[in-house]
């Protein structure tokens, strides 16, 4: 078992990056849960129930209201590593957004 010396000034640095990465994945993720959100209701609940349209701002609350109330982090178990769950923030959350509003494109095409 290896010892690992932390200075106080590393100790912070490492609490910091991780404040930041912490509120990076909120912004980033937030952004294309936005993103989908606000498009996917002005082409179908927006026409269907005569709503007004949503902004990407205020879709981006909602998403957020959703991810505090499922639990942040809850759909990730904790032998994922930090790389892990960093490169599906980066990669995975884009991708998963456009093939989303991919099939909701086909689907509004064909209404």
């Amino acid at each position: 078992m290896s010892k690992i010396d932390l200075t106080a000034g590393t100790a912070v640095s490492l609490v910091l990056v991780g404040i930041a990465s912490i509120a990076f994945m909120l912004v980033w993720g937030g952004f294309w849960d936005g993103l989908t959100l606000s498009t996917l209701w002005g082409w179908f609940v927006s026409p269907l129930f005569d709503l007004p349209v949503i902004t990407l701002l205020q879709a981006y609350g909602i998403a957020l209201l959703f991810r505090a109330a499922q639990g942040l982090g809850s759909k990730k178990s904790d032998s994922e590593s930090s790389g892990a769950v960093m490169a599906w923030v980066l990669i995975g959350h884009p991708l998963a957004a456009g093939l989303t509003l991919g099939a909701g494109w086909v689907v509004k095409s064909w209404m």
